[in-house]
């Protein structure tokens, strides 16, 4: 009995801790293995950040560009009489939705947005209608269609679009 209480001695003084480090140690190497793993995988996604990031920063430009055209609503207006004539549309009602209290959010000291939403009333070819739509993200200004409505008056009539855009022009001080 004494041997193995002496062996239960040892082993709690000798082996058990150097167990418990063992077993550190072997928790250590699967973590760091872990991250070189981890890291390994970076540079494989790097082209894909890369892409992701020139995209980012080109769309940032155009945005930047449509605000800091300047645009008056006058010239939106003329710009979208432009584009709907550019798809033979008729555009029959394109007039200012001026609010009581028109939106403005201050973007940076000197600099504002404000919102203006434009009626306008369309009629055409379907297909016509969808082009003047898809070219509102490339316009030398920033809008949204905050309602848009297709309507047939008469099954021979063509195709009328009733829609809200809302347009966003930048002011500064000195505009």
């Amino acid at each position: 009995m004494a041997t193995l209480a002496v062996g239960v001695a040892v082993w709690k003084l000798a082996y058990a801790p150097l167990i418990a480090h063992l077993l550190d140690e072997r928790a250590t190497w699967r973590d760091l293995r872990a991250k070189r793993i981890a890291a390994e995988s970076l540079p494989s996604q790097a082209p894909e950040q890369e892409a992701a990031l020139h995209q980012l920063q080109s769309r940032y430009r155009q945005l930047e560009s449509q605000l800091s055209g300047g645009q008056s609503v006058a010239r939106i207006l003329e710009e979208l009489g432009a584009r709907a004539r550019e798809q033979s549309l008729e555009l029959t009602v394109i007039q200012p939705r001026l609010p009581k209290s028109p939106k403005t959010v201050a973007l940076s000291p000197g600099l504002t947005l404000r919102e203006t939403p434009l009626s306008l009333q369309l009629s055409g070819r379907y297909r016509a209608i969808g082009e003047f739509l898809s070219t509102l993200p490339d316009a030398p200004f920033l809008a949204s269609i905050s309602s848009l409505m297709l309507t047939r008056p008469e099954a021979a009539a063509p195709l009328r679009a009733e829609l809200v855009l809302t347009v966003y022009t930048a002011e500064t001080p000195t505009s």
